[in-house]
């Protein structure tokens, strides 16, 4: 079962095909990205806050400083 994130499939697409992917990319730019795409998301839709929040939480723990700053 599906939550449905947003009202347009190609933004749900584009959250787990693409951002939540190169949250665990190996390069800090990437995930930096990703963590910053993923905020912007958080902010549009109250799903995806409730869903990710969590994993934003643990990525401010736990990354590299620049990846924290995004």
């Amino acid at each position: 079962f599906r939550r449905v994130l947003f009202r347009s499939p190609m933004a749900s697409s584009f959250l787990r095909s693409v951002i939540l992917p190169a949250l665990a990319h190996t390069e800090p730019g990437v995930r930096q990205g990703a963590v910053r795409a993923l905020g912007l998301a958080c902010v549009l839709s109250v799903a995806a806050s409730t869903q990710f929040l969590p994993l934003l939480a643990h990525a401010l723990a736990v990354d590299v400083l620049p990846v924290r700053r995004a």
